[in-house]
């Protein structure tokens, strides 16, 4: 249990920087689906580290287009909160698609990453 909660915490550190850099110029404050889908970054900083440290995607969950519309928010600097809220939302939204054997786990990694950039976006804001 202490492993896991370890693990969690430096996972929270690490997406914090990850999915609070803001993503190159958005066009709107809240990009559709398809432009979400066009960010280059996404959940990570884009290189090979950054995207093992805290990945798009997982067996339980997929946060791609969360994490891309996030960035796209931040970067159209609409209000960091409604950004961040949006974020949870976008990724519940996704948990809930998922089988249910794979929601619980899902909504708990959604938790985490909202969580990193609920504490540590300001930064990047």
């Amino acid at each position: 249990m202490a492993a896991r909660r370890t693990y969690l915490t430096v996972v929270a550190v690490l997406a914090t920087m990850a999915l609070a850099a803001p993503a190159a110029q958005a066009q709107t404050a809240m990009p559709s689906q398809a432009q979400a889908a066009q960010a280059e970054t996404a959940c990570g900083p884009g290189s090979d580290w950054g995207d093992r440290l805290v990945p798009d995607s997982g067996p339980w969950f997929n946060f791609t287009t969360a994490c891309a519309r996030h960035d796209a928010c931040y970067a159209a600097q609409t209000g960091r909160a409604g950004c961040d809220t949006r974020f949870r939302e976008d990724m519940y939204a996704h948990c809930a698609t998922r089988r249910s054997s794979q929601r619980s786990a899902c909504r708990h990694t959604a938790d985490v990453y909202y969580e990193a950039v609920n504490r540590f976006g300001g930064y990047f804001y």
